[in-house]
């Protein structure tokens, strides 16, 4: 059988009190009383209820009065939350009646529940007023009263739950919140006998946090929040998980009314283009139409809005609005989204609602949630209530995710308190009436139901005071218009993401685009566009190199032609054909260094570009060593043959017995390039100063260079090694020409590798200093190198082929001169 909606709390009041223990704790006070049907005694545990009516603009210092409430010294109103408070009040008496009764329609753990806990609750409701005097002062009252509680339920704001839980930590009383999530409350060392049915800050931030890096693409956003400690909070949080996880830059301005402009101007001074809105949702309008007006919301500001759950919930996802069409508020909010918290669909949701709209139709319920309500309620109610305007609140209104978690909230007290009683020992003994906050505070966190809020858990490690946030729902919703008349356009919010906790992802609904404000489903760029000056090659000084290094190659393959063909020509073979043809081919590996060093990440990949850079030092490398070792063996050649001549000796010299000191100096250069390729190889990256970085953090200007991989490393070493080779072949090639230079035939090529060698050391003293002084300019530096591998390719080409060719077609041109002088005798 149902008790009556009061009756425990009559009981109370009857006097018939057995015991009132308050042993071996530090304040609290449990009371015993005989059960009204003779079957042993009930334990009353007080729970009073500490929400907000009204807000604290300037808020009251309350007396003692009926009803729970407080008398308030008058001063300025300035919000009336009642909806919010009465909406509470009434899930938390549902909830109360349930477990005082046995009725598990909604919980299954509290069927018939009341025949096997004597624990049963009684209530009052405090008015907090946003002000933690208020709701310190109500709370110690109560505690040096009658009605001495066991635990609290409350409150909605952050700093009046924060100073209360400090002071209840004191009398070993309990409190569990099902609206505060300040993430500081989680640290159990600092508040050890607090508790939550909602989620916290962190877990509402976090899902925020991923939809902005992950389908945004943003890592810069700017926050505007009401001068509150909700609003800071906010602020913190998503600044910490932000910053933690993805090095997020987060903006956070806080403001009073009359400082909304200037903190709009901050706020558009961060030239961030994506803005979260956490400001109440009675401060929205004012927010969006100055923003509107400053050109920081709406069509061609470039600025994205996503507004919290309590900015703009109760506007667009439980309700909707609707402005003047071509109003600042119409184009503010078009494409604008909010991200919220919703109950999952489920069975117990369904019948929670049925439960909730079937309060309209029990007068007596009314009744006593009216009866309960503070008693300073009806002086700042914006309208009257009574019974018959009750009605379509519970008929018509859905309840928010607020009272899911005060029901929630009263359900885990209830079954954490009559777990407490059962495994309570006292001196050794059981005590069947008796518990401490400590032992509740542990019986309510190894909790396991599902509740109307969906699966209960708590993090049973001991390390905070929360639910795990793996059944929490949240949505991002897209705030669109829809025109309502010819001149009205109503708003709401349209589900299009959903976060899954488990996974830590969000996944875009079938079929569903977020729409932004510039009516597009892109998103906007987070910053201001920057168009980063990379100093690759141009077009033109990249054609250039081009043309330098075909020029070379199609010399190169020319010579080695005509070689071919005139190779037994008197001159062709006494200048060597197979050096020759040598010598052309190594200027053309070494004008394939050209097309690498034209190589960045301009035409190429990051990948391709790094591969360039070795490329160029093979090519250069080996070409320039064939060149001159080619030389050095040629001109050993001539001067070995000529000194046996003058011996008188007969010797045949071939291109094979000379040919170990080329191959020698070949090797060296390639064993060289590999141990440097293996060990510490170069690689493109680009390079930039501090001062080419932006405010946010962005390269405004920078080169790509070849650096070595390892950056501990250095490439000095292996660069000095090739140097050294290929000017030992350089140096004995000369040393043989010089030895040959009183040779007085056609063999003696002294004078003109002179000529090659003045005009590579002039490109060489000239060409590598400039290469130093223009190191960081990419331009520059391949104009310079590209034209010391021309000079050197072209000098060599020029004078070791063009005077032999001349002779040849000299010869060519007298033979068919005395062929046609024969002819015509």
């Amino acid at each position: 059988m149902s008790q009556s909606f009061s009756f425990y709390e009559d009981l109370r009041a009857s006097g018939n009190v057995v015991a009132s223990l308050n042993k071996n704790d530090r304040g609290r006070d449990i009371q015993i009383v005989s059960s009204p049907d003779g079957n042993g005694n009930l334990t009353l545990c007080h729970v009073p209820l500490m929400y907000d009516y009204v807000a604290a603009g300037k808020s009251s210092k309350s007396q003692g009065g009926g009803g729970g409430g407080s008398k308030a010294q008058e001063k300025e109103f300035v919000k009336d939350y009642s909806d919010s408070g009465y909406e509470l009040s009434a899930a938390t008496l549902l909830a109360i009646n349930h477990f005082n009764n046995g009725i598990g329609t909604i919980v299954p753990e509290l069927q018939d529940n009341n025949k096997k806990c004597n624990v049963r609750i009684t209530t009052e409701i405090f008015d907090t007023r946003e002000d933690h005097e208020v709701a310190v002062k109500d709370v110690i009252d109560s505690i040096s009263g009658q009605r001495k509680p066991c635990t609290i339920l409350g409150s909605n704001v952050r700093d009046v739950t924060r100073r209360l839980t400090s002071v209840l930590n004191i009398y070993d009383i309990t409190q569990i919140s099902a609206v505060v999530g300040d993430s500081p409350l989680d640290k159990v060392e600092d508040y050890p006998l607090f508790s939550r049915t909602n989620p916290n800050q962190h877990d509402i931030v976090a899902p925020l946090v991923e939809f902005l890096y992950n389908e945004l693409n943003v890592t810069h956003v700017g926050i505007i929040a009401y001068r509150h400690p909700e609003g800071g909070g906010f602020i913190k949080t998503l600044s910490r998980v932000g910053g933690e996880k993805y090095n997020m830059k987060v903006i956070g301005l806080e403001y009073k009314p009359e400082e909304l402009e200037r903190t709009l101007q901050k706020l558009g001074e961060s030239e961030f283009n994506y803005f979260i809105g956490a400001m109440p949702s009675w401060r929205f309008e004012e927010v969006m139409e100055k923003a509107f007006e400053m050109n920081l919301a709406g069509p061609g500001s470039g600025k994205q809005w996503l507004f919290s759950q309590t900015a703009a919930q109760s506007l667009f996802v439980d309700n909707k609005s609707s402005w003047e069409k071509g109003s600042a508020m119409d184009l503010a909010i078009r494409g604008t989204g909010v991200i919220h918290n919703e109950i999952q669909e489920s069975v117990v949701k369904d019948i929670f609602l049925n439960e909730w709209k079937n309060i309209a139709d029990d007068q007596d319920f009314l009744d006593y949630i009216n009866s309960k309500q503070p008693e300073p309620f009806a002086d700042y109610l914006t309208y009257t209530r009574n019974a018959q305007n009750l009605l379509p609140y519970f008929t018509d209104n859905i309840p928010t995710r607020y009272a899911a978690f005060a029901y929630d909230a009263v359900v885990a007290f209830g079954l954490s308190a009559c777990n407490s009683i059962d495994t309570n020992i006292i001196k050794g003994k059981k005590n069947p009436y008796f518990f401490s906050g400590e032992q509740q505070k542990k019986e309510f966190m190894n909790l396991e139901f599902v509740g109307v809020s969906g699966e209960i858990l708590f993090d049973q490690s001991g390390e905070t005071n929360s639910r795990i946030p793996r059944n929490f729902h949240f949505e991002i919703s897209n705030i669109l218009g829809h025109t309502r008349d010819d001149s009205m356009v109503e708003f709401d919010a349209e589900p299009v993401y959903d976060f899954d906790p488990k996974t830590q992802v969000w996944t875009k609904q079938d079929g569903k685009n977020f729409i932004f404000h510039d009516g597009t489903t892109v998103p906007p760029q987070q910053l201001p566009t920057l168009e980063e000056n990379e100093h690759t090659l141009g077009p033109g000084i990249r054609a250039y190199g081009y043309i330098c290094a075909i020029c070379v190659i199609i010399c190169s393959i020319a010579c080695m032609i005509l070689t071919l063909k005139w190779k037994k020509e008197k001159t062709i073979v006494a200048a060597q054909p197979p050096f020759l043809t040598m010598i052309s081919f190594g200027t053309l590996i070494m004008s394939l260094s050209i097309f690498f060093l034209s190589i960045d990440d301009g035409v190429a990949s990051i990948a391709v570009s790094s591969a360039a850079c070795m490329a160029r030092f093979w090519t250069f490398s080996i070409g320039f060593c064939i060149i001159f070792a080619a030389l050095y063996s040629k001109a050993k050649r001539i001067n070995r043959i000529m000194d046996n001549a003058r011996s008188l000796k007969r010797v045949r010299v071939t291109a094979i017995d000379v040919i170990k000191p080329f191959t020698v100096m070949l090797l060296c250069n390639v064993i060289i390039l590999i141990v440097w390729t293996m060990v510490n190889p170069m690689v493109y990256k680009r390079i930039y100063d501090e001062e080419d970085i932006d405010k946010f953090g962005r390269v405004s200007e920078s080169y790509g260079m070849c650096v070595v991989e390892d950056e501990s490393g250095s490439s000095v070493p292996y660069i000095l090694s090739l140097v050294v080779v290929n000017l030992v072949a350089m140096v004995a090639a000369n040393v043989e020409v010089y030895k040959g230079r009183k040779i007085k035939t056609e063999f003696n090529e002294g004078k003109q590798i002179g000529v090659a060698m003045i005009s590579i050391l002039q490109a060489l003293i000239f060409g590598v200093p400039v290469l130093f002084i223009v190191d960081a300019y990419r331009t520059a530096v391949f104009f310079v190198s590209t034209s010391i591998i021309f000079i050197i390719c072209m000098a060599t080409l020029t004078v070791m082929f063009i005077p032999k060719f001349k002779v040849v077609l000299k010869t060519h041109h007298e033979e068919r001169r005395r062929t046609v002088a024969v002819t015509e005798k």
